[in-house]
């Protein structure tokens, strides 16, 4: 039995497309992983540490070794819980919405709490840089507009931080609003549907392109 996270990034709940995109893909996924569990974090919901200085104390702590004060020790152990989360998983969806030329603030958020030495990757003058989070799935919906540049801009800086991955299979699905329309997941030949059913069967590096 695996253990999928879902990382919902929209703040738009049922209402947006990527989460529609994510939704038939859990649906497909699930028809076929008999056993396999399905845990949502909805970013928008969840509440994040901010990043100040004592985290950042506290993560240099941990760099060169010295011990945490009892303040940067509370704060420290809040990063691990939600690292520990993430490692937890067997796989990763990861639903993204257009946003800006970006990606969401809270997605951002979210990944520089991950990306720590000693949490989800290490470093070593010999082997350099080594993803602690490898050998598992990742599938991406992006929520994207006519051009597409959204979604290319999105996909790059996910791709910059599955260096720390070490990943061996990743796959992404994009939709676009001249076709993708949330809720049409149980329709004829949505992109939506097709999108969700047919992601599961592409090679690694595959796109579903809805234009």
């Amino acid at each position: 039995m695996a253990k999928l996270v879902h990382i919902q990034a929209s703040p738009r709940g049922n209402r947006s497309a990527s989460q529609a995109v994510a939704s038939c893909f859990i649906e497909s996924y699930l028809a076929t992983h008999a056993g396999d569990t399905v845990d949502a974090l909805e970013l928008w919901r969840t509440d994040l540490p901010e990043i100040k200085g004592t985290m950042l104390d506290a993560a240099y702590a941990v760099k060169h070794g010295r011990p945490h004060s009892p303040e940067q020790f509370h704060v420290w152990q809040a990063i691990v819980r939600i690292a520990d989360h993430f490692k937890s998983a067997d796989k990763y969806l990861l639903s993204l919405p257009m946003w800006n030329f970006s990606i969401p603030y809270k997605l951002k958020h979210y990944i520089d709490l991950l990306v720590h030495r000693g949490l989800t990757f290490s470093f070593t003058p010999e082997e350099g840089y080594r993803g602690l989070v490898a050998r598992r799935g990742v599938r991406s919906g992006f929520r994207r507009g006519r051009l597409g540049s959204a979604g290319q801009v999105s996909g790059s800086y996910l791709r910059i931080h599955r260096l720390y991955r070490d990943p061996k299979d990743s796959r992404r699905a994009d939709g676009s609003d001249a076709h993708l329309q949330a809720g049409n997941c149980g329709r004829r030949a949505s992109p939506s549907n097709r999108d969700g059913k047919e992601f599961l069967n592409r090679p690694p590096g595959a796109e579903c392109q809805n234009e």
